[in-house]
């Protein structure tokens, strides 16, 4: 019996030292503060959730993917030191983690304040802002790494990162991070910025060269395509509704009205999915649904 509890925690550790192996320091590799990167175990459902009457659907790993956006970053308020996040977590303003409306809890991405090219990494602990055009809140430790602690609220760019059981990573991320690299090491770790690790592991599963060419040669996407609002302003207060950052919104003239083409998308059941969400918000104007290879 002793032998056996010996046998099981021998085992335990050797689990524990095995990821913090794994974990990556992005500070001696990459000169960048935030949390050590480990690996996270894939998103593979999203949810839906409503706050203040407006709906949000979670993205998954895949969908999260991609990720790159510029916007308006804040800081958390220091009421919320020691509160309960989505992810169950306690918030610590001294660590580096931030909220996001849709990215999988627990992802990673780094942020660049746009005015003075400072950057940090943060880990998606909690869901927020819910205040109109901002994108992400960060704590307060990572706040002040990139300079934004006087003025609260500024202009960023945030860049999704995702590690594989090797501790490689991929996601638009790298191409920042390849310029950053301290050693050979730290440029060895980093995929294709436009392939994320999902992808790159899926193909590294197929079979024969020919099944790859065969099954990446054309991508089937789609679009939906809102016609005649009297105005941009309606149209943006349509896409402000939905309240879907993982999809893509263009509103463009057509003629003297405005059109919104949201998309594209990979499959169909995200058209569904955001169809349903419009049916939902009562709108009453034409809707177009198309596809296009890509």
């Amino acid at each position: 019996m002793k032998q056996k509890i010996f046998q099981i925690l021998a085992a335990l550790c050797c689990t524990v030292y095995a990821m913090s192996a794994q974990a990556l320091d992005t500070k001696r590799h990459y000169g960048l503060s935030g949390p050590k990167l480990t690996y996270q175990t894939p998103i593979v459902q999203s949810h839906h959730y409503t706050v203040k009457g407006v709906g949000y659907r979670t993205q998954t790993s895949k969908e999260a993917g991609g990720y790159a956006r510029e916007g308006v970053a804040s800081l958390y308020h220091k009421k919320f030191n020691g509160r309960k996040t989505a992810s169950g977590q306690i918030y610590n303003e001294n660590l580096y983690t931030a909220a996001h409306k849709t990215l999988p809890l627990n992802s990673y991405v780094l942020v660049t304040n746009l005015r003075n090219q400072r950057k940090v990494i943060v880990r998606i602990n909690d869901r927020g802002p819910f205040v109109k055009g901002r994108i992400i809140d960060l704590s307060r430790a990572a706040a002040r790494e990139i300079g934004m602690i006087g003025s609260g609220v500024g202009n960023v760019r945030v860049e999704m990162l995702q590690l594989d059981t090797q501790g490689r990573i991929s996601g638009p991320a790298t191409t920042t991070l390849a310029k950053l690299a301290k050693n050979q090491e730290a440029s060895n770790k980093l995929l294709s910025a436009e392939e994320p690790v999902e992808l790159t592991q899926q193909r590294e599963q197929k079979a024969t060269k020919t099944q790859r060419v065969k099954s990446e040669k054309y991508t089937t996407l789609y679009k939906i395509r809102i016609l005649n609002f009297d105005s941009k302003k309606q149209a943006e207060t349509l896409t402000s509704q939905l309240g879907r950052d993982d999809v893509r919104a263009d509103i463009t003239v057509n003629q003297d009205k405005f059109d919104i083409y949201f998309g594209p998308f990979s499959d169909k059941a995200q058209v569904n999915e955001v169809k349903a969400q419009l049916r939902s918000l009562n709108y009453s104007k034409p809707l177009i649904v198309y596809t296009f290879d890509d």
